[in-house]
């Protein structure tokens, strides 16, 4: 079936980690249900592009899409909700049985002050509301402020809201650029690790005032 609608794709989990058997029993994840121009599957998957078509396994392709993966609610009281990843990408292939996600043809994904740039991103889930994991290929740059930092690979785990950059990672920082052999950055707060770093500073940062 042929959907024509805006350019969003709200991402809000309703999907559990689990691939697909060689005969598999019949699907018990979200149901697709067409609602005028929109897809929406279970608990918040809710998909607006400008086409996409699905298929009766819950397989399918949208063509310009923005995500957004809504955080699930904090715990306790007072406590802030972290802000939503939204994603936006030329074309999008999901598939409800093996729970996944995948933008292509250049990808970009915010978080608050941080930003993701990259050739291609999967989206994995992990629970009924939690994502699992982000993997970036090809071009990585990640932006915070005047922090930037480039690989080829970056791996963003939403339990630890870390991301480890691999393949040539190198983080330039004002005088300072640190490289090794994988950088992580965290997302809520200025933390960054390292292994097998070296650290290169400025000679301006040197001189005497």
């Amino acid at each position: 079936m042929l959907v024509q609608a805006g350019a969003v794709l709200v991402l809000a989990g309703a999907l559990a980690a689990c691939q697909p058997s060689p005969a598999p029993p019949p699907a018990t994840g979200p149901r697709l249900v067409v609602q005028g121009p929109s897809l929406q599957a279970g608990e918040g998957l809710v998909l607006h592009a400008e086409q996409a078509v699905v298929d009766d396994a819950g397989a399918g392709q949208a063509q310009v899409v923005r995500a957004e993966l809504q955080p699930a609610t904090p715990a306790g009281p007072g406590a802030a909700a972290p802000p939503p990843l939204q994603i936006e990408a030329p074309q999008s292939d999901w598939d409800l049985r093996s729970r996944t996600v995948h933008f292509t043809g250049g990808v970009t994904a915010t978080r608050g002050e941080v930003q993701l740039r990259c050739d291609a991103l999967e989206v994995r889930y992990a629970g009924p509301d939690r994502v699992d994991t982000a993997t970036a290929e090809g071009h990585v740059l990640v932006t915070r402020g005047e922090r930037r930092a480039t690989s080829e690979r970056a791996v963003l785990t939403a339990a630890d809201g870390r991301i480890v950059l691999e393949g040539s990672p190198q983080l330039s920082d004002g005088p300072n650029t640190l490289t090794g052999r994988s950088i992580a950055l965290f997302l809520d707060d200025e933390r960054v690790q390292c292994e097998a770093c070296r650290l290169v500073v400025a000679g301006s940062a040197l001189s005497p005032q």
